[in-house]
């Protein structure tokens, strides 16, 4: 079983270069219905900091955010139909949900399908934040 090294209500004033939100549910919802990670998110968002979310996240815990910040038009997650559909509702680019792995020119985020995808992800991801030499 894997530990955090704290609780979310003791990183609510950190400002993150990124946060990066996993997917599978139900933990998905469990992130969406944190208050504490929400207001985290949207601080984040509207820093122009990097968010990532991949798998059933993007879909749930991002589309969800108030006044429709979580999601940019160019956007992906796992390609199930109730995730499809919430996608569609953010009017999120649909040629961009094929895609395994998107970086979003509208705005700093990073969203990938799901599992497969994993290491593509966290490879784009790291290098968002290091930079290429790093991904390599």
């Amino acid at each position: 079983m894997s530990l955090p090294d704290c609780h979310i209500r003791d990183c609510a004033a950190i400002k993150f270069d990124a946060i990066v939100l996993p997917g599978g549910m139900p933990g998905a919802e469990h992130l969406r219905d944190s208050s504490t990670l929400t207001t985290l998110l949207s601080e984040q968002i509207s820093s122009n900091r990097l968010v990532g979310a991949i798998c059933a996240a993007p879909a749930v815990v991002l589309g969800s955010l108030e006044g429709g910040i979580g999601l940019p038009i160019q956007s992906t997650g796992y390609p199930a139909q109730s995730f499809t559909k919430i996608l569609n509702d953010n009017n999120v680019d649909k040629s961009s949900q094929d895609k395994g792995v998107v970086v979003s020119t509208c705005k700093n985020f990073v969203t990938g399908q799901g599992p497969g995808l994993a290491l593509q992800f966290s490879l784009t991801v790291g290098e968002l934040i290091f930079g290429v030499e790093k991904r390599n």
